[in-house]
């Protein structure tokens, strides 16, 4: 082999490289975000940036999500007030709602009376949907044709913290308390204890690339009256409201062995007084943009007609 040739192969292996590698780079995860103010959008769960997209409405009524999971490819949300056990799709463009049914007999999602089943969580695994009852604590698999709640089984919980969330898209089923992370059967609907975060409480869970992200919410301290949304929690005592608030709004990283929680990075773009309330993959914004391979490919080309024609000419 000639010193020409082997300059040539060396070349069209610095190419080849660089094609692979533009086609091989992962861009930072995101998520959707609905937030206790009814915003909702897309956040970097690398960096922290929040980008708004519109707010969580049903016609001209704005709803507080209280939970969000993903099932057939589509976005599915409950939410907040009397109607929190109705089921919803997310438009995840702007984040407006549409009624798709209730797991009280199909009432309509303005409905005044007392539901039987009230979602004070919702989130989803890989394979389903899921909620757990606000005064029964019992886990539901929830029907994304119909909004129809299975029973499972009760979770053993005996009350809910400051901020209380499922996960979403695990091949398992996690719930957050607080400061506290459990694992949830989804055949018995039994909640096993993981360990505590130690410190932040999380309002929000989402799980990407083999990472369970967390979003962290302020802390509500004390239980001793009721205080405006979205902080009007129940602490698990049957008081509502907190004081004192501990800041922190941070999107963290959650072992799912021990349960501690890490900080990945402070958000910014969201107001200070809003929380985290739901999170969603939005894998489609994670995957390399097909502009990115192919400028790269138009490059590695560029590249090799130059090296060929340089070769060509040392040979003449």
């Amino acid at each position: 082999m000639n010193l020409i040739t082997g300059r040539f192969r060396a070349g069209l292996l610095c190419a080849t490289f660089a094609v692979l590698s533009a086609a091989t780079v992962k861009a930072d995860p995101f998520a959707y975000l609905a937030s206790g103010n009814s915003s909702f959008g897309v956040i970097n769960l690398q960096t922290g940036l929040y980008t708004p997209l519109g707010d969580t409405s049903l016609g001209d009524s704005e709803k507080v999500l209280y939970g969000m999971g993903v099932a057939n490819g589509l976005l599915f949300a409950t939410t907040y007030e009397t109607d929190a056990g109705a089921l919803f799709t997310v438009n995840p463009s702007n984040g407006h709602l549409t009624f798709v049914g209730n797991a009280n007999a199909n009432n309509q999602p303005a409905a005044a009376e007392t539901p039987e089943i009230n979602f004070w969580a919702f989130g989803s695994t890989t394979s389903g949907l899921y909620g757990i009852d606000a005064a029964s604590k019992n886990l539901y698999s929830v029907n994304p044709n119909n909004g129809a709640a299975t029973l499972i089984g009760n979770t053993g919980l005996t009350g809910f913290a400051d901020w209380s969330q499922f996960s979403v898209g695990s091949g398992a089923l996690y719930f957050a308390n607080g400061n506290t992370l459990y694992s949830i059967d989804t055949t018995t609907g039994a909640a096993t204890l993981i360990g505590d975060t130690g410190g932040p409480h999380i309002g929000a869970m989402v799980y990407q690339n083999g990472v369970l992200y967390g979003g962290q919410n302020p802390a509500y301290g004390q239980c001793d009256g009721p205080c405006g949304g979205p902080c009007q929690q129940n602490c698990g005592d049957g008081g509502l409201g907190a004081a004192e608030t501990v800041p922190g709004l941070n999107v963290v990283i959650l072992s799912t062995e021990t349960g501690t929680a890490t900080i990945q990075a402070a958000v910014s773009g969201l107001a200070a007084d809003d929380a985290f309330f739901a999170l969603a993959p939005a894998a489609a914004l994670a995957t390399p943009e097909p502009s990115t391979g192919l400028l790269a490919g138009i490059s590695a080309a560029a590249l090799l007609f130059a090296l060929r024609r340089k070769v060509r000419g040392q040979q003449v």
